[in-house]
């Protein structure tokens, strides 16, 4: 039995369809098995004031101290700024402790040319060791300012 091109295309759209409702179903439609999610609003900076030149492969990742919630993670802006989201984007991160991690701008990323790394100290790249703690206040405007060691 041959199946010309229209009917594979019905095929897969058919299976993509499937697919598409039994995935949903299992991740359900309800915010309410969610914790709530307070906005962050943040900037780098090094301890000698000049701020992190991030990019668009630069990431900062909060991981909650004291829920078991996926990971909040968000893009670090060439001034340092940067906001983060846990299951929308920029939706921010749950009330709490939280261990931070940075990551360095991939050299290159900005302008496709190879690019001088600034000195990154790598132990920013793993929640375990970065030794960075934020706090995600319920009641307050969580505007956080993160200090890393001046390179």
């Amino acid at each position: 039995m041959r199946i010309d091109r229209f009917g594979q295309r019905c095929v897969l759209l058919a299976v993509v369809a499937v697919l598409s409702v039994a995935v949903l179903s299992t991740v359900g439609c309800g915010r309410g098995d969610r914790l709530e999610t307070f906005p962050i609003d943040g900037k780098i900076v090094y301890s000698d004031g000049k701020p992190f030149a991030g990019g668009s492969q630069s990431f900062i990742v909060f991981q909650s101290m004291d829920h078991g919630v996926p990971n909040a993670t968000g893009v670090i802006e060439l001034d340092g700024s940067f906001k983060v989201g846990t299951f929308d984007p920029e939706d921010g991160a749950v009330e709490g402790r939280h261990r931070v991690s940075v990551s360095p701008p991939v050299p290159g990323a900005r302008s496709g040319r190879s690019e001088p790394v600034l000195t990154f100290n790598s132990k920013y790249q793993s929640i375990a060791r970065s030794g960075l703690e934020v706090t995600v206040d319920p009641n307050g405007e969580n505007q956080l300012t993160i200090t890393l060691e001046a390179p």
